[in-house]
């Protein structure tokens, strides 16, 4: 048996859709951090869902945990803006799972309705089905992953199907928020505003020359200049912080 986890926060936009596709699965785990909006209503309307409250604290250790409260030992982690093709759905209720395995998903990429082949966004392959009593994500504050060292991945046939941006400010807020926890990650590592400057040309760049961007109009442009941007901010605030960590050092001394 699978149980379904998926880590909510204002997620009312996406859910519904979401959870549409995960109708015949058993349990689905809402682990919630704090919504506001109508996440939870919509959670509740549905048989096979389940809901709990839980602080988050960064990434990997709040989806760790969250796993622990499932009803079953398989645990498929998505996520609030994901959802799973039919194809995919069936693949997954109906295979025999191995314990020495871990499984993947095929991610597509949607903006503005039409799915994303440029910038880095073309199909992406998700570890996201795992045994919790064989492996675990790493603790990582973002960009977690499953531990996959001594397993077997396999991947099932269909489609992950992702829209993590609706509207222009989607990309602000995701941007702040991932930027902010990717400098607490790497506190003290070495970084300054010289280096945030290139990676944010060089990450641009590859988006939109590289990898394409430049063929797919606003769409290319947006996704590509958003990816620059993050990388800029990522090292930037991680200088700003090492700085902070200098002077409080030079006034205590």
């Amino acid at each position: 048996m699978i149980s379904v986890v998926i880590l909510t926060k204002n997620s009312a936009r996406t859910l519904a859709n979401t959870l549409r596709s995960l109708a015949k699965f058993p349990e689905v785990l809402i682990v919630d951090t704090g919504s506001s909006d109508q996440t939870l209503e919509i959670a509740n309307s549905y048989s096979n869902v389940r809901v709990l409250a839980k602080k988050f604290s960064t990434f990997g250790p709040t989806r760790n945990a969250a796993s622990l409260e499932a009803r079953h030992d398989w645990i498929l982690s998505i996520d609030s803006d994901e959802a799973l093709s039919p194809s995919l759905e069936h693949a997954i209720r109906t295979a025999s799972l191995d314990p020495n395995c871990v499984y993947g998903l095929v991610r597509e990429n949607y903006f503005r309705g039409k799915k994303i082949t440029c910038s880095g966004w073309n199909d992406e392959k998700r570890i996201r089905l795992y045994h919790r009593k064989k492996t675990a994500f790493t603790e990582d504050f973002v960009h977690e992953k499953i531990e996959t060292k001594g397993f077997e991945m396999k991947y099932f046939p269909g489609s992950l199907l992702h829209t993590p941006f609706l509207e222009e400010r989607d990309f602000i807020e995701k941007l702040q928020y991932y930027t902010d926890l990717y400098a607490k990650q790497h506190h003290g590592t070495p970084s300054s505003y010289k280096k945030a400057a290139f990676r944010g040309l060089w990450s641009f760049f590859r988006a939109y020359i590289l990898q394409k961007g430049c063929l797919f109009g606003s769409a290319g442009w947006t996704i590509s200049f958003y990816k620059g941007l993050s990388s800029y901010y990522k090292y930037a605030k991680l200088a700003e912080l090492n700085r902070s960590d200098e002077n409080i050092q030079r006034a205590s001394s």
